[in-house]
């Protein structure tokens, strides 16, 4: 048995899955853009969304007709051959990987600030449990996925609205930075940490109970919160605590409320312990995704076949065992290699998926869509052009991650050809 359990998530899940993965970039990350002009930022958000908005229909069209565990590397498969699917697979296991480890890493320390846990303690207590809710299958554990999920948006709400009254035009420093076409790029990496790994949720479209509705509902659901809420948080804590302030922090909306007296110590931490709980939401989600994807590549032979093993219950244990582990060795890696090979990764997924949609439109005409994206042609090929300039904004080249990226990306095509050559000398 390769075959996941379908009929199980229906769109508000698939809606908050992408919530999950996304929302441990609206607590932190972004506002290390902040540095190139708060109005500079604001128009790579802006662009951002309309990416993510043509995105999301050429992901709902395609994952609604060929549903399935392999998201991205299964659209690009289709059109350009397994080989390019698999390499997209690879790229996005180990950027989801690589994001487990660097928001374990977060957790750690807001654990460690909060509560005076020790940071490697932390670690260990969440990659074991997480484990064991993972184990448990995926209709069982996803009401811990919406509690997480949900806590972590009202956190984010709550802390729009104390940080709200408190905004004036004088902290968003608009007088310091004019607007340029090299400010906006070198915001876009920055601006793209607000919904970095959406499209994650359309993995889940293999387990979905009706893939036509729930697909598509349940990634503009998520490109619509996450919207609302990094709209409030960019407004909010840049109003309310001034660009100055929160543009180097680690924790910016914890800055933000503690800059000039704006909120007492009982709410800073609440809000503290929303951030925990929403980084546990991406953590689950993350591993959830990353593990489905693992599971992928070994269904098409690009890693041995131990890791496509199921449970009784459907689960894909091995790969899950594999995740955990190997996002708890990535865990005591530098935070900024990792978050290297994660632009890295997920931005050349971006613009090999818009190709693909645009390749299937002309190879795959005949298919019947089960959803149509909005705009059809157009729309691929306006996510053509903006994951280019994404792609533009975000590459950047380091010797020694490339160096370890290729040569992982050997070691798998290798094991795919030599699973090949043994298949079709067997039936022989």
């Amino acid at each position: 048995m390769t075959t996941l359990r379908t009929h199980t998530l229906r769109w508000p899940i698939i809606g908050m899955l992408g919530v999950s993965i996304v929302v441990a970039g609206q607590f932190s990350g972004w506002n290390f853009g902040l540095q190139f002009g708060w109005a500079n930022f604001a128009i790579a958000a802006a662009i951002m969304f309309l990416f993510y908005l043509s995105f999301c229909q050429l992901l709902s069209e395609m994952g609604a007709t060929w549903p399935s565990a392999g998201g991205l590397a299964r659209f690009c498969g289709l059109a350009f051959g397994d080989y390019a699917g698999g390499l997209v697979s690879v790229s996005i296991g180990m950027a989801m990987i690589a994001a487990s480890g660097i928001v374990s890493t977060f957790i750690a320390g807001y654990a460690t600030s909060t509560f005076g846990i020790d940071g490697m303690t932390v670690r260990i207590a969440l990659f074991s449990g997480i484990l064991l809710v993972l184990l448990l299958g995926t209709k069982e554990t996803m009401w811990f996925l919406l509690l997480t999920g949900s806590i972590a948006v009202a956190t984010l709400v709550t802390f729009t609205f104390v940080a709200a009254p408190h905004i004036t035009v004088a902290n968003f420093a608009l007088e310091t930075g004019t607007i340029s076409a090299k400010g906006v790029i070198s915001a876009i990496p920055y601006a793209l940490w607000m919904y970095l790994a959406l499209e994650q949720a359309v993995c889940a479209s293999e387990e979905a109970d009706v893939p036509a509705r729930d697909v598509p509902r349940g990634l503009a659901m998520g490109l619509i919160v996450l919207t609302c809420t990094g709209l409030g948080v960019l407004i909010s804590a840049s109003g309310a605590g001034g660009v100055a302030a929160i543009s180097e922090a680690a924790d910016p909306l914890l800055a933000a409320l503690s800059a000039n007296g704006i909120a007492s110590k009982f709410i800073v931490g609440l809000i503290g312990t929303g951030a925990v709980l929403g980084l546990l939401a991406s953590f689950f989600s993350i591993n959830y995704s990353a593990s489905r994807q693992i599971f992928d590549l070994a269904r098409g032979r690009f890693l041995p076949a131990p890791f496509r093993r199921l449970s009784r219950g459907g689960v894909p244990y091995v790969a899950i065992v594999a995740v955990i582990t190997i996002g708890f060795l990535l865990s005591l890696v530098s935070p900024e290699q990792l978050l290297l090979i994660i632009v890295l990764m997920f931005t050349a997924t971006y613009l090999l998926t818009a190709l693909a949609y645009v390749a299937l439109r002309r190879s795959h005409a005949v298919v019947p869509r089960a959803y149509g994206a909005v705009g059809g042609r157009v729309t691929g090929f306006v996510t053509l052009i903006l994951s280019t300039l994404i792609f533009y904004a975000c590459f950047a080249l380091d010797a020694i991650t490339v160096a370890i990226v290729a040569a992982t990306f050997a070691v798998i095509l290798m094991h795919r050809y030599l699973a090949r050559t043994r298949a079709h000398t067997a039936t022989t």
